[in-house]
């Protein structure tokens, strides 16, 4: 007789805390460049998240983000960016994301 695992618990996501990072280019090719370059500079963790972002408006640019798992981290991404005269968004901390033990509502069929 064999017995089957349980079914894997949903991944819980731990906190994430992002800094917003305004750049001069334009090009989105340089842009990961640059990101990839200052994601190795700043010597981030593994499981850190970088994004780039399309400005538009009067002075259209690709921004970048950072999200990393701790503030630590961030302070030190955040110091080490200003010092490079980078200007920097206010950072957001992203609760984690609770469990759902409520089931989603059920829908009619359209008629």
């Amino acid at each position: 007789m064999t017995t089957e695992p349980p079914p894997a618990s949903p991944p819980v996501s731990s906190p994430s805390y992002v800094v917003g990072i305004d750049t001069a280019v334009t090009d989105l090719r340089e842009a990961d460049h640059l990101l990839r370059s200052l994601a190795a500079e700043l010597a981030l963790p593994e499981g850190t998240f970088g994004c780039t972002h399309l400005v538009r408006g009067d002075r259209p640019r690709i921004a970048l983000s950072l999200t990393v798992a701790s503030e630590p981290v961030l302070a030190a991404a955040r110091a080490k960016l200003a010092g490079r005269g980078y200007a920097l968004s206010d950072t957001a901390r992203t609760p984690p994301a609770a469990p759902s033990s409520t089931p989603a509502p059920r829908r009619s069929p359209a008629r």
